[in-house]
């Protein structure tokens, strides 16, 4: 047999071929082998011939022959004989050639020989062939042959075959092999293989899929890998393993896509890595998913980013939850754009926190709705920051709340823009603490909204601030509810712009509280003003305070009202300064105590008015006391009544 030529043997006939026996085919060479048509290795080989050919007589097998064998023809190969075929051999095969390996065959494949399959043969792999591949060899299918395979054969691999393949092979994967993998694929993929995933590949990937993933695996994927997924179809689980850095790849489209588990299950590590650009595009649903915890790490910056209507998403309870060094980054627009119950929400370090620009930027609904505690909250320098229009949209109990150092914080144009309502609303304490330019700060309408019980409570230094005008519009109530030290506090311009109205309505207690000082600057109007009682209250040393154009301009009534103590009190100048008319008032026991020296002052004119009852009121010490101008100046009738003495 050794000695048959190539012709020899290609001319057997099949029966021939049969006949061979096994020891004496096995003798053959791999050159003879080769040289049987495919017909005669076909039809003429028998299994049990095929089954003994050797590793070197597999060499000599022409693609030809491999090609043609049947299905139980190749099978019956031994493992050492396909192991030994070459590349080139291994090209030949065919599908069904390949469909028709045994898992022993398999299993003894190299990667040279795995390499060397078209790609149309490998997928004619059964799985459970394709499962007894080793791992030196898987790593021969090139990119084109795993890309030909079916869901069902890659997920025969178990995970030792998968995990040995590279990144250049994981891309090669088709997205219909990729949509197929089922969870326990998706776990036997290695960081570095989910790392080398295309975009296309990703975005085939469930929820399931990518949650079968440990988080080391997750955290492989770049920046581009992560944009490429299909952010909605993230589990909550796949979401919460992201890193901070994969979190910030992520593009606005995909963010604000997500529902709110999605959103609620993003680490606040990855919230504190969100950019500009994100947070930017972040829709009022997104922030309402966002948790008390991941609302608590936002940075100013990053509130400052969002826009005004994503700002209106806050709930209240993450509101709160915010640091007061973040609450700095809220723009006027964002704080405008919020509603009552959101800035309602805010605690006092965050209030207080608020820059005056900010506070200005809050909307007259929400100040309105603003509670006393949130205006208990305000300090001092925001209380000064408010616009008149915020202060005039304060309600009884809001202004009543602001601090006292509040209070006394407002500015020249706050209190100029306060409402007769505001300064109605003020509380005791409150009216104590104003200053003097305060209270001169405020409107003329402004002061009339001042409650007794408050006025009564500013200093005294205050006290000297109201103006004129504002002093003028005061009514008898509320300047009767000033007390000793403030109305003597206040000055001589202040006094003579009360209004006779007020004027009218002194009581004597107000009247006893003015100075000497105060007296002499009453305009005639005003004391003409007073009635009987409230001139009869004014003390002997306003009396004789009173100067000579106010004494000129006394009306007999005004003199009438004079008690003896007053008019005792009058000197001879002021009783010389009144007028004819008005000394006919004199009562005659009042003209009977003004004193020796100021009689004197009685003109020629005024002698000649004194009814006969004033004359002879007239003690002999006042008579006396003329001089002999003054008693000539008497008619004969008044002589005749006057006591000279004895």
């Amino acid at each position: 047999m050794k000695a048959l030529s190539d012709k020899q043997i290609n001319a057997m006939t099949s029966t021939q071929i049969a006949a061979i026996e096994t020891q004496d085919l096995v003798i053959l060479s791999g050159k003879q082998i080769g040289a049987f048509n495919p017909n005669q290795f076909t039809y003429g080989l028998t299994t049990t011939q095929i089954q003994a050919i050797n590793k070197a007589q597999a060499t000599g097998l022409t693609a030809a022959q491999l090609k043609d064998m049947n299905s139980g023809d190749l099978s019956s190969l031994s493992a050492d004989a396909l192991g030994a075929l070459s590349a080139k051999q291994i090209q030949g095969l065919n599908s069904t050639n390949i469909e028709s390996l045994t898992t022993a065959q398999a299993a003894v494949l190299s990667y040279q020989q795995i390499a060397a399959i078209s790609i149309d043969a490998v997928k004619g792999f059964e799985t459970e062939d394709l499962a007894q591949i080793s791992t030196a060899a898987i790593k021969g299918l090139t990119a084109a042959q795993l890309g030909a395979l079916n869901s069902e054969q890659f997920s025969s691999l178990d995970s030792s075959q998968v995990q040995a393949l590279s990144a250049k092979q994981i891309q090669a994967l088709g997205t219909d092999v990729i949509k197929n993998l089922t969870t326990s694929d998706m776990k036997e993929f290695s960081a570095t293989q989910v790392a080398a995933l295309s975009s296309a590949q990703l975005k085939e990937l469930s929820s399931g899929q990518l949650s079968a993933r440990s988080t080391d695996a997750l955290g492989a994927l770049s920046a581009k890998q992560i944009q490429g997924l299909d952010a909605t179809n993230l589990s909550t689980d796949t979401i919460s393993a992201l890193t901070a850095k994969q979190i910030a790849a992520l593009t606005t489209t995909q963010l604000s896509g997500m529902n709110s588990s999605q959103i609620g299950a993003i680490s606040t590590s990855g919230i504190a890595s969100l950019t500009a650009a994100q947070i930017k595009g972040l829709s009022s649903a997104n922030v309402e998913a966002l948790t008390s915890d991941q609302a608590k790490i936002l940075s100013a910056k990053q509130l400052a980013g969002l826009g005004t209507d994503a700002v209106k998403g806050f709930e209240t309870a993450d509101l709160a939850k915010i640091d007061a060094a973040a609450i700095k980054g809220l723009t006027a627009a964002q704080l405008g754009a919020l509603g009552s119950a959101q800035f309602n929400s805010l605690d006092s370090s965050q209030v207080q926190a608020l820059s005056a620009k900010q506070i200005q930027a809050l909307g007259t609904d929400v100040i309105k709705n603003l509670t006393t505690s949130d205006m208990k909250e305000f300090s001092a320098t925001q209380v000064a920051t408010l616009t008149t229009a915020q202060l005039n949209a304060m309600d009884s109990d809001q202004i009543g709340a602001i601090s006292t150092s509040g209070i006394a914080s407002l500015t020249a144009a706050q209190i100029k823009g306060l409402s007769s309502a505001n300064v109605e609303a003020l509380t005791s304490d409150q009216a104590k603490i104003l200053s003097a330019k305060q209270l001169a700060g405020l409107g003329t309408d402004a002061v009339k909204g001042f409650e007794t019980g408050d006025l009564a409570q500013i200093s005294t230094a205050a006290i000297k601030g109201l103006t004129a005008a504002q002093l003028g519009a005061l009514g008898s109530a509320q300047f009767n509810s000033l007390d000793s030290s403030q109305v003597q506090a206040l000055s001589a311009k202040q006094i003579q712009s009360l209004g006779t109205d007020v004027i009218k309505n002194l009581t004597t207690s107000d009247m006893k509280e003015f100075s000497a000082t105060q007296v002499a600057t009453l305009t005639t109007a005003q004391l003409n003003a007073m009635d009987s009682d409230q001139i009869g209250a004014i003390s002997t040393s306003g009396i004789a305070s009173l100067t000579a154009a106010q004494i000129k301009g006394l009306s007999s009534a005004s003199v009438e009202a004079l008690t003896s103590d007053q008019a005792a009190a009058l000197s001879a100048k002021q009783l010389a300064g009144l007028s004819t008319d008005a000394v006919k008032g004199f009562e005659t026991g009042d003209l009977a105590q003004i004193s020796t020296a100021a009689i004197k002052g009685l003109t020629i004119g005024q002698i000649k008015e004194l009814s006969t009852d004033q004359v002879t009121a007239l003690t002999s010490d006042q008579v006396q006391a003329l001089s002999a101008k003054q008693i000539q100046a008497f008619t004969t009738d008044q002589i005749q009544h006057l006591n000279f003495g004895s």
